[in-house]
């Protein structure tokens, strides 16, 4: 289980200052109260612990969050297990909402144009006509189809079809074959995504907000691969007869329409191992 606990350092002003005042590009909502939850969490993790980013965030808050309600019932028995991160673990799924906020919020290089946001919006109608009728069936969450159908900006479109493309990735299983929807149809609307995201805060506000938000975005990664390793590595034990895994905590770089690849993740994980003389209770 994880063995490294983090030391609490202080974070440069900068980065401080930016995480204390969340900027005004959207209302605040359950984004913005995961992002205040877990600062305590961010602010303690030393520099030295930080990974390099490497997640895409619409897709990994998506998968913690529709993974989680089969998850939380084993947390109570993750806990017998020696050397358990219980804090680390039930953070989880706030700071994989936090990065999708934080991740959205990175100034980038230059204005969205005209038929950029035509051309998203586009694929956001598309992807919506065919997630209604699969979320009145309950093959994909309506809450989300119904937050990413509203507004007309580029953060509104941009945060849409991304939520969209990472629901139906992370229940393409479920929807492969009931769909017209196509794994390629599906990637192009993350790139559009990104690129409105990519392009939406004004050169001017760039360089002051840039690395405090990247910096906070890298934290936030790593408590969410951290937890979701001792999650993976917690579940192997505890369902090491069933061998669901990868069923009920999927990996954090998987992609539909793929198979299970090698990972980054899978190098940290290893199962569980309670001591010689504790036997969890299963």
């Amino acid at each position: 289980m994880n063995k490294n606990k983090s030391t609490k350092v202080s974070v440069s002003e900068k980065s401080h200052n930016v995480i204390e005042s969340a900027p005004s590009t959207a209302p605040i909502d359950e984004l913005e109260v995961a992002r205040i939850a877990t600062k305590p969490a961010v602010m303690a993790l030393a520099a030295s612990s930080v990974r390099p980013y490497n997640l895409d965030a619409p897709f990994v808050a998506s998968l913690v969050g529709n993974a989680w309600p089969a998850i939380e019932p084993y947390v109570s028995k993750m806990a017998e297990l020696p050397g358990f991160d219980r804090a680390l673990v039930t953070g989880v799924r706030a700071a994989s909402m936090a990065l999708l906020l934080v991740d959205g919020r990175i100034p980038r290089k230059s204005a969205p144009s005209a038929s950029q946001l035509t051309e998203a919006t586009n694929a956001r109608r598309m992807l919506v006509s065919a997630a209604k009728p699969l979320a009145d069936r309950g093959l994909l969450d309506s809450a989300i189809v119904d937050r990413a159908t509203g507004g007309k900006g580029y953060l509104d479109v941009g945060h849409g079809l991304l939520m969209l493309a990472s629901e139906f990735v992370a229940k393409w299983s479920k929807v492969d074959g009931q769909t017209v929807v196509t794994v390629s149809e599906i990637e192009h609307a993350q790139k559009l995504g990104h690129a409105l995201l990519q392009s939406a805060t004004p050169r001017s506000d760039r360089d002051d907000q840039a690395e405090a938000l990247e910096d906070e975005r890298a934290r936030l990664a790593t408590l969410v691969i951290e937890g979701w390793t001792e999650i993976r590595a917690a579940l192997g034990w505890l369902r090491r007869r069933e061998g669901d895994v990868n069923v009920i905590a999927p990996s954090l770089y998987a992609r539909a329409g793929s198979g299970r690849k090698s990972d980054p993740e899978d190098r940290d994980e290893e199962p569980a191992k309670p001591a010689e003389d504790a036997k969890p209770a299963l």
